[in-house]
């Protein structure tokens, strides 16, 4: 009769490596959820300050002369005319952010399960879906790019300390 056996020698650093590792493997997600939620966040706040499109990079359609008309009158003369041509006052402001309100409306939360991102002004889903006379500049959502940032910090939060 043969008898194999193996023997695992774990330092106490180690252990306790390897203890964190493993615990983070166990349900509740809580901090990886509100780690998610603060990227998606920081992508939407990225999406309206800078880049300017819908999540699926289609770029917001310009302000109709109306709307640019009854909110900015006889101060449009000051306005010049940036990427995307989005109309902008010298400070430097453009469609989703002319008193900066859209922007720092979003907020987000987490839950063990679920992270959420998004706004409680009334405006928002407008702006987000269109309506009277709004066209829809889609803010909310997730990106080719945004999914791949999400997946990497998935995969930093999984890897082995």
């Amino acid at each position: 009769m043969v008898s194999l056996g193996v023997v695992i020698d774990i330092d106490e650093a180690a252990g306790q490596r390897l203890a964190r590792t493993l615990r983070k493997f166990e349900p509740p997600y809580d901090e990886l959820m509100e780690n998610i939620a603060a990227l998606v966040e920081s992508q939407t706040r990225r999406r309206i300050q800078e880049e300017k499109t819908s999540p699926d990079g289609e770029p917001w359609p310009e302000w109709s002369e109306d709307y640019a008309e009854s909110k900015h009158g006889a101060d449009r003369a000051h306005w010049d005319i940036i990427p995307h041509g989005t109309a902008s006052p010298q400070g430097g402001h453009s469609y989703l952010q002319l008193d900066g309100g859209l922007l720092d409306s979003i907020t987000s939360e987490a839950t063990a399960d679920e992270a959420i991102v998004g706004s409680n002004l009334v405006y928002a889903a407008a702006q987000h879906f269109g309506g009277d006379g709004i066209r829809p500049r889609p803010y909310l959502g997730l990106s080719s790019d945004n999914e791949a940032e999400i997946v990497e910090l998935i995969e930093d939060w999984f890897t082995p300390e």
